[in-house]
Protein backbone atom coordinates (compact mmCIF):
# COMPACT_ATOMS: atom_id res chain seq x y z
CA UNK A 1 0.00 0.00 0.00
CA UNK A 2 1.21 3.46 -1.06
CA UNK A 3 0.87 6.19 1.56
CA UNK A 4 -0.41 9.25 0.05
CA UNK A 5 1.18 12.59 1.23
CA UNK A 6 -1.34 13.75 4.24
CA UNK A 7 -0.98 9.79 5.31
CA UNK A 8 2.84 10.52 5.00
CA UNK A 9 2.71 13.24 7.26
CA UNK A 10 0.48 12.32 9.83
CA UNK A 11 2.67 9.45 10.17
CA UNK A 12 5.44 11.45 10.56
CA UNK A 13 4.04 13.49 13.12
CA UNK A 14 2.66 10.97 15.30
CA UNK A 15 6.25 9.19 15.53
CA UNK A 16 7.62 12.92 15.98
CA UNK A 17 5.53 13.49 19.20
CA UNK A 18 5.73 10.33 20.37
CA UNK A 19 9.49 10.56 20.68
CA UNK A 20 9.15 13.74 22.65
CA UNK A 21 6.56 11.88 24.91
CA UNK A 22 9.10 9.22 25.29
CA UNK A 23 12.11 11.72 25.74
CA UNK A 24 9.20 13.21 28.87
CA UNK A 25 8.96 9.92 29.98
CA UNK A 26 12.95 9.17 30.27
CA UNK A 27 13.81 12.56 31.90
CA UNK A 28 10.34 12.09 34.56
CA UNK A 29 12.03 8.59 34.87
CA UNK A 30 15.41 9.19 35.25
CA UNK A 31 14.37 12.55 38.28
CA UNK A 32 12.27 9.85 40.01
CA UNK A 33 15.37 6.69 40.09
CA UNK A 34 18.13 9.48 40.97
CA UNK A 35 16.25 11.63 43.19
CA UNK A 36 13.25 8.77 44.56
CA UNK A 37 10.87 12.48 44.17
CA UNK A 38 8.27 12.98 41.55
CA UNK A 39 8.63 16.22 40.06
CA UNK A 40 5.03 18.02 39.03
CA UNK A 41 6.83 20.71 37.50
CA UNK A 42 8.75 18.70 34.90
CA UNK A 43 6.06 19.29 32.28
CA UNK A 44 6.30 23.09 33.18
CA UNK A 45 9.86 23.14 32.19
CA UNK A 46 9.02 21.59 28.83
CA UNK A 47 6.24 24.05 28.69
CA UNK A 48 8.70 27.14 28.99
CA UNK A 49 11.11 25.82 26.81
CA UNK A 50 8.40 25.00 24.29
CA UNK A 51 7.30 28.79 24.97
CA UNK A 52 10.78 29.77 24.49
CA UNK A 53 10.84 28.45 20.63
CA UNK A 54 7.31 30.20 19.95
CA UNK A 55 8.66 33.69 21.35
CA UNK A 56 12.10 33.06 19.21
CA UNK A 57 10.52 31.50 16.29
CA UNK A 58 11.50 34.52 14.12
CA UNK A 59 15.36 33.90 15.38
CA UNK A 60 17.77 31.33 13.39
CA UNK A 61 16.58 27.88 14.44
CA UNK A 62 20.33 27.31 16.06
CA UNK A 63 19.70 30.67 18.41
CA UNK A 64 16.14 29.40 18.97
CA UNK A 65 17.32 26.00 20.22
CA UNK A 66 20.08 27.52 22.35
CA UNK A 67 17.56 30.12 24.25
CA UNK A 68 15.30 27.09 24.61
CA UNK A 69 17.76 25.28 26.58
CA UNK A 70 19.24 28.55 28.74
CA UNK A 71 15.75 28.92 29.42
CA UNK A 72 14.93 25.70 30.96
CA UNK A 73 18.74 25.01 32.68
CA UNK A 74 18.00 28.36 34.09
CA UNK A 75 14.99 28.00 35.87
CA UNK A 76 16.07 24.32 36.56
CA UNK A 77 18.80 25.50 38.60
CA UNK A 78 16.74 28.11 40.04
CA UNK A 79 14.71 25.88 41.15
CA UNK A 80 17.21 24.03 42.53
CA UNK A 81 19.20 26.41 44.59
CA UNK A 82 16.37 28.41 45.91
CA UNK A 83 13.56 25.79 46.45
CA UNK A 84 14.68 22.48 46.33
CA UNK A 85 18.07 22.55 48.35
CA UNK A 86 16.34 24.06 51.29
CA UNK A 87 14.21 21.48 51.51
CA UNK A 88 16.48 18.68 50.71
CA UNK A 89 15.91 17.10 54.47
CA UNK A 90 12.72 17.36 54.22
CA UNK A 91 9.80 14.61 54.34
CA UNK A 92 8.56 13.02 51.01
CA UNK A 93 5.19 14.87 51.18
CA UNK A 94 6.65 18.29 51.78
CA UNK A 95 8.83 17.78 48.04
CA UNK A 96 5.98 16.75 46.71
CA UNK A 97 3.76 19.39 47.69
CA UNK A 98 6.58 21.95 46.73
CA UNK A 99 6.12 20.16 43.28
CA UNK A 100 2.71 21.07 42.84
CA UNK A 101 3.52 24.26 44.13
CA UNK A 102 6.41 25.49 41.74
CA UNK A 103 3.81 23.62 38.87
CA UNK A 104 1.40 26.11 39.53
CA UNK A 105 3.53 28.58 39.29
CA UNK A 106 5.11 28.38 36.26
CA UNK A 107 1.55 28.02 34.85
CA UNK A 108 0.53 30.90 36.06
CA UNK A 109 3.79 32.48 35.06
CA UNK A 110 3.33 31.31 31.60
CA UNK A 111 -0.30 32.50 31.62
CA UNK A 112 0.58 36.15 32.52
CA UNK A 113 3.30 36.42 30.06
CA UNK A 114 1.65 34.92 26.73
CA UNK A 115 1.82 38.06 24.84
CA UNK A 116 0.86 36.68 21.81
CA UNK A 117 -2.66 36.64 22.47
CA UNK A 118 -3.23 39.68 23.62
CA UNK A 119 -4.47 38.47 26.82
CA UNK A 120 -2.55 40.44 29.09
CA UNK A 121 -4.72 42.69 29.86
CA UNK A 122 -7.70 40.69 30.42
CA UNK A 123 -5.76 38.42 32.58
CA UNK A 124 -3.77 41.67 34.98
CA UNK A 125 -7.44 43.05 34.92
CA UNK A 126 -9.05 40.43 36.53
CA UNK A 127 -6.31 40.64 39.11
CA UNK A 128 -7.79 43.74 40.29
CA UNK A 129 -10.70 41.16 42.54
CA UNK A 130 -7.90 40.48 44.76
CA UNK A 131 -7.36 43.88 46.19
CA UNK A 132 -10.96 43.45 47.46
CA UNK A 133 -11.86 42.04 50.80
CA UNK A 134 -14.37 38.66 50.53
CA UNK A 135 -17.30 38.52 52.78
CA UNK A 136 -17.68 35.37 54.83
CA UNK A 137 -20.55 34.03 57.15
CA UNK A 138 -19.98 38.09 58.67
CA UNK A 139 -15.59 38.13 58.55
CA UNK A 140 -13.59 39.95 55.57
CA UNK A 141 -11.16 37.48 54.32
CA UNK A 142 -8.56 39.67 52.57
CA UNK A 143 -5.99 37.74 50.14
CA UNK A 144 -3.73 40.94 48.60
CA UNK A 145 -5.79 43.71 49.78
CA UNK A 146 -4.19 46.68 51.52
CA UNK A 147 -4.74 46.96 55.30
CA UNK A 148 -7.30 50.06 56.00
CA UNK A 149 -6.82 52.14 58.96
Amino acid sequence: MILGVLDFQTLTDAVGLGAIYALMAVGIGLVFGVLRLVNFAYGQLIMAGAYTLAYTSGWPLAASIVACFAVVVGLSLAMETAVFRPLRGQSPAVMLVTTFAISFLLQSVALILDLRNGQLGEVAASLTTLAQPITVLGAQVCSACRPTA
